[in-house]
This record gives C-alpha cells, sequence and structure tokens, in this order.
C-alpha cells in the first residue's frame, strides 16, 4: 500500500495539474473564439495592418499558460509535499494498528489461557469441596457415640408402629400384640384386644432394653419380641380392638339400676388397699355389675362377671397384694358366681 501511494505522489510530479489545463484550454478558446469574432468584422483590415496584434493573440495564451502552470506547478509541489507526508502518516498509523491487532491478538490468546485455567481450577476446587464433605461425614460417622441397645431396638420397633407382633414372656407361647408406639425416652408400648388374654384390652409398657427382637417372621407377624420385664402394672381400655380405639372404649360399661351387694372383697399389700363389689340388678334378673374401688368395670351376666372379677384378683396377687375381707350376699333367682 505504501508503494502504491508513492507510485501515485510521483505521478503528480511529472506535468502540469488538471486545473492549469483546464485554465489554459478555457483561455486558447476565449482567443480563437474572439479572433474569429473579429475577422467577421470591419476591424479585420485594422487586424491585417497591426501585425504585431498577430504575436500578442498568438503568443499571449501561451504565455498566459506558462504562467497559470508555474503556479499550478508550484501548489502542485507542495500538494504533493502534504501527499508524501500523509502517506506516511497513513502508513505509519497502519504499522501501529497492525501491531495493535497483533497485540489484541496475544492479550486475547492469553484470556482463553486464563479462561482456561480458571475453569480447571474451579473443577479441582469442586472436587475438593465433595472430597472434604465425605471427610467430614466419615469423622462424624467414626466419632459418633456407638447406639445402645435400647436406642437400636427402639429404632427397628418404630419402623413396625401399628403392626403386630409376636411377644414371648418367659418361655411361654408367642401372643400377638399390636406395636402401639414408642416414646422419646424408648419406651414400648403393647397393645392387646379382649378376648385373647383378658375379657378387656390392655396396653403394658416395655423399656426397650429390657427385651430382645427377631425379625424373623412368626405366627404371621413380620417381628418376633422377647420381653424380659414389663414396665409397671398394664392399663385397661375396656372392649378397644386396637390402639387407636383406645379412647373411645375405655370409659367401661353403663351402670345399671343396680340391688344389693352380692359379693366383695378387699385386697391389702402394705397400707394399700384395693376393693372388687358385685351388684345384682334390682328386679332380680341375671345382670351384674362389677366394681373396683367404686367404679365400673363390666356389665353382664353371672358367668361374664365372674371372669372379669378372677382377671382382677390374679392380677392383684401377681402385683403382691394379699386377700383381706370377703363376703356373699342373697342373690335372686338361681344364678350362681363362679368366684373363689
Amino acid at each position: 500500500m505504501a508503494n502504491e501511494n508513492n507510485e501515485k505522489v510521483c505521478f503528480a510530479d511529472l506535468g502540469l495539474s488538471g486545473r492549469a489545463l483546464v485554465f489554459a484550454g478555457g483561455f486558447m478558446l476565449l482567443v480563437l473564439a474572439t479572433i474569429t469574432i473579429l475577422l467577421q468584422t470591419g476591424a479585420k483590415q485594422w487586424f491585417y495592418k497591426h501585425e504585431v496584434w498577430h504575436s500578442v493573440f498568438v503568443d499571449g495564451p501561451v504565455l498566459i499558460a506558462a504562467i497559470i502552470a508555474y503556479f499550478e506547478l508550484g501548489h502542485s509541489g507542495e500538494a504533493n509535499v502534504q501527499r508524501r507526508r500523509l502517506n506516511d502518516e497513513v502508513s505509519g498509523l497502519r504499522g501501529d494498528l497492525a501491531t495493535a491487532n497483533k497485540k489484541a491478538e496475544e492479550n486475547q490468546k492469553q484470556a482463553n489461557e486464563y479462561f482456561r485455567q480458571m475453569n480447571e481450577l474451579e473443577k479441582q476446587n469442586v472436587d475438593l469441596r465433595e472430597r472434604l464433605a465425605k471427610a467430614t461425614e466419615q469423622i462424624a460417622e467414626n466419632t459418633k457415640r456407638p447406639l445402645t441397645k435400647e436406642e437400636r431396638n427402639a429404632t427397628t420397633l418404630r419402623k413396625y408402629i401399628g403392626e403386630m407382633a409376636a411377644v414371648f414372656t418367659d418361655g411361654a407361647q408367642p401372643v400377638g400384640w399390636e406395636i402401639a408406639e414408642v416414646d422419646e425416652d424408648n419406651i414400648l408400648t403393647l397393645f392387646i384386644g379382649p378376648g385373647v388374654t383378658s375379657l378387656e384390652a390392655l396396653s403394658s409398657r416395655v423399656e426397650c432394653g429390657e427385651l430382645s427382637i427377631d425379625e424373623t417372621p412368626e405366627s404371621g407377624c413380620r417381628i418376633k419380641i422377647l420381653v424380659n420385664k414389663f414396665l409397671g402394672r398394664p392399663s385397661r381400655w375396656g372392649q378397644a380392638k386396637r390402639w387407636s380405639e383406645r379412647h373411645g372404649a375405655a370409659a367401661g360399661a353403663p351402670s345399671i339400676d343396680r340391688g344389693d351387694t352380692v359379693w366383695h372383697a378387699s385386697y391389702t399389700r402394705g397400707g394399700e388397699t384395693k376393693t372388687l363389689r358385685i351388684f345384682q340388678a334390682k328386679d332380680g334378673t341375671n345382670l351384674f355389675q362389677l366394681e373396683g374401688d367404686g367404679q365400673v368395670i363390666s356389665v353382664g351376666d353371672n358367668v361374664d362377671v365372674s371372669k372379669h372379677w378372677m382377671i382382677r384378683q390374679i392380677d392383684f396377687y401377681a402385683a403382691n397384694f394379699g386377700r383381706g375381707t370377703s363376703g356373699t350376699g342373697a342373690i335372686k333367682g338361681e344364678y350362681r358366681l363362679h368366684i373363689c
């Protein structure tokens, strides 16, 4: 590009500028037109007599063209100098631009390399964070306190809430109890409906450390529980069939229009006393009511009430109560209570 510009400058130095040629040509045409007009008038005789004007009209345009060309050449030279200077500046700017472009390319390559390194470092950072998280979990696992037998049993039993379990006690045959709940103190509550071991629904509590678990199916149950020791006395829930029904069935039987007492007994342990009483219906029918410490326990015929009496009496004996005073009353009709 610089060579092409130099060729243009050299061409401008070789002759008249375009403007000088236009001026000279125009002036010569004007002279020729003037001579032509004069030759068509009476002035041509005067023109022929004065020959000096021949030289003026012939040589004058050439002289004037030379003068104009001289000044135009001066302008052309100055213009060429300016062109050279501008060409040099343009060449310098092009060189600077090429250098800047090259530098920009190098900077872009360097930036791309920085981005690549940054991405690689980010991948390493993610990997390190994952490894740190795993290491932290492993440290927590290694330093975690081992679960006790009670905690392990409670965790296992919570998976079976609401299911039936085959419960063993003291080598006896298994009995199906509902796993009712396991509280925050790791106390298990077992529930059994009426008719299996009692005429009433019962619930018993067991510390999870006082039992053993076998998750092998037994008697239609998915889990077996061996109870070493129950916690306290069982709670009675009337005729509730399931643990969820206990509050609706625990109120006991409604009271009858009772007559006289037909059987009574007291049971003592230290300074504590429990009482049981049976009343016959006032109309003398085969309808009796069993009460314990003034609370209605059950209402039924002579056989049903006798069963409930004997169950309560066995519970008292199992809790180390001894039988104190007892006695009978007159029963209307030929109904017998099976109590001993």
